[in-house]
């Protein structure tokens, strides 16, 4: 039940729940996409894919949850949920109305973010998340996009730091016509692979028809600064991240693959002669 159903809502929803018995417990991994938990859900036989999907990219939930009012307009974003679908182990009805489930996401977003509360260095009460964001004069929807940016991108949770101080740092170039304090151009462009063929994972997963011509909008090689939104739905790590970056002078980053005989390992870098020579030792060149 909601706190906003009228007389004809909770009638239906009292009569559906009598067939609804069975459940069903799933796990969603922190850096799943909108479309990955749709699969998943219809996989779970929870609710269809494309009517889940569907509210993803909607506003009917706006009036429920506050947060979502400061979603910008943007019409290049693809599903304006995402990001906000917050990664965890849920219980759901079999054959559950697909607004419902995006519902226990919000509400499980809602409950993180907007009101579980944590002391904080320069507070004097425990503070909310959303508060945290609010008076560091960030906003929100800005903050979720850089935390699916770093959930996709880094190795591990310290990496999560310095790869949003990356990212930050480049989008502070956004003044100075993408120019670095030591000449390197061209950094108010973010160029996360993780964005190359959203809303696609891969380009393997690109649909064979389309997968010719397709453009994402989201390709941080192309666009300036922050994409049109999410490319995933980050954890609290991952937000915590793009809330509290490292202070770094870093503008690149790259990761060695961990092998048999060696541990993965971050590299980071101030300048583009640097990050080359972190290429090498990563093996990502010759």
């Amino acid at each position: 039940m909601r706190t906003n159903m009228d007389y004809e809502a909770i009638l239906s929803a009292l009569r559906s729940g009598q067939a609804l018995t069975e459940t069903v417990t799933v796990q969603f991994k922190e850096g799943m996409s909108v479309m990955q938990i749709a699969e998943a859900l219809e996989d779970k036989k929870v609710c269809k894919a494309d009517k889940f999907l569907s509210y993803c990219n909607s506003h009917d939930f706006d009036e429920e949850y506050s947060f979502l009012k400061d979603i910008p307009e943007n019409d290049q974003c693809v599903y304006r949920l995402e990001g906000y679908l917050f990664p965890d182990t849920y219980e759901f009805f079999i054959g559950e109305s697909a607004d419902d489930a995006v519902r226990r996401f919000l509400d499980n977003f809602n409950q993180k973010i907007c009101v579980d509360t944590k002391n904080v260095s320069g507070y004097t009460d425990a503070v909310t998340i959303q508060r945290i964001i609010e008076d560091k004069g960030m906003t929100l929807n800005d903050v979720i996009i850089m935390a699916s940016l770093v959930q996709a991108e880094a190795a591990d949770t310290n990496d999560m730091y310095v790869i949003s101080s990356v990212f930050y740092n480049r989008l502070g170039t956004l003044s100075t016509g993408g120019i670095s304090p030591y000449g390197d151009y061209d950094l108010n462009k973010l160029k996360s692979d993780a964005t190359l063929y959203y809303p696609y994972s891969a380009q393997d997963d690109i649909p064979t028809d389309v997968v010719a011509t397709f453009k994402s909008n989201y390709n941080t090689y192309n666009i300036e600064g922050l994409p049109p939104g999410g490319i995933c739905n980050p954890g609290i790590d991952a937000i915590d991240a793009a809330v509290n970056p490292e202070d770094t002078d870093y503008y690149y980053f790259c990761h060695r693959s961990a092998t048999s005989t060696e541990e993965a390992k971050a590299y980071y870098a101030s300048t583009f002669a640097q990050h080359q020579i972190n290429m090498a030792e990563a093996g990502l060149t010759e």
